[in-house]
């Protein structure tokens, strides 16, 4: 089977996913929470050197490196529900800076898998329009917001846009790797950002915003925060800082509440635990 071939298969079978599991098809998606539904077993765990593991038996379970970054994660846990979903059997991902390196037929169909779950075309194009943002000229602060939306790492859907999707030449991409994300999240905030930045508003999809303990949200002065596990501050602008594992929700103008969900830095336990102040045993 050609590499066309294998790539349609795979974007195929992350579309029929999102489907049964009642994902819209321009909606941004946890692959986390869809790995909760589909009865594995996700662990974090503190093994710098590796990406991902599948393992199938006893129980299906993933492993995620805790020591990756937040959409790194995320995405690397979309690569192995794809080895489950093709049942490529156990499957070790070992650390590499570009998915796209490894090219044995499972490793290349469990990339496309994960790009289409996460990044499907009319769920990245949908970010863009949403904010009256071009897809195909993108700045750079442009293309962090719409990453954090989708959930993924910057460069991860700077390589989409270019390499999948075809939406900005192989120069304009090499341009945007250029930046520095400390400088990107200081600009969109205004001030100083320490950890993650994440911009929510009105314009943000139905998928919860994941964030750690120290993660900077921000938001409308309009909108409206319930919960213990962030603090408000409306200075030098109107934000959210994570300060506790826990659930809250922001209430915006327009569209329904969205999850908060705030979970300790480098969390190492069962995901489904994450956002609780003391990881639990497995029942």
């Amino acid at each position: 089977m050609s590499l066309s071939q294998l790539a349609t298969q795979s974007a195929r079978a992350a579309a029929r996913l999102r489907a049964d599991c009642r994902v819209g098809p321009a909606d941004a998606v946890c692959p986390f929470d869809l790995a909760e539904r589909l009865g594995l077993l996700v662990h974090l765990v503190p093994v710098p050197s590796m990406e991902g593991m599948y393992a199938p038996v006893p129980r299906p379970t993933i492993l995620v490196s805790a020591e990756r970054p937040p959409g790194r994660r995320r995405y690397t846990c979309g690569h192995e529900i794809g080895h489950h979903v093709f049942g490529h059997g156990t499957r070790l991902d070992e650390l590499a800076d570009d998915a796209s390196t490894s090219w044995s037929p499972e490793e290349f169909v469990a990339h496309r898998f994960a790009s289409g779950l996460l990044m499907p075309k009319l769920a990245v194009e949908s970010a863009f329009a949403r904010r009256g943002l071009s897809v195909s000229a993108p700045r750079a602060e442009d293309v962090l917001v719409v990453a954090q939306d989708l959930g993924v790492g910057y460069a991860t859907l700077v390589g989409h846009l270019e390499r999948t999707l075809g939406c900005v030449s192989s120069a304009a991409a090499d341009t945007l790797r250029k930046s520095s994300l400390p400088r990107l999240r200081s600009l969109l905030a205004g001030f100083k950002i320490d950890h993650d930045l994440v911009v929510a508003d009105e314009h943000w999809g139905r998928r919860p915003i994941d964030i750690e303990v120290g993660d900077v949200v921000l938001v409308p002065r309009s909108a409206e925060f319930e919960g213990d596990c962030a603090i408000r501050d409306l200075n030098p602008a109107s934000h959210l800082r994570a300060t506790a594992p826990g659930v809250g929700k922001v209430v915006f103008s327009a569209g329904p509440p969205i999850a908060i969900r705030v979970s300790r830095r480098e969390f190492a336990g069962l995901a489904r635990y994450r956002h609780v102040e003391e990881a639990a045993d497995d029942r």
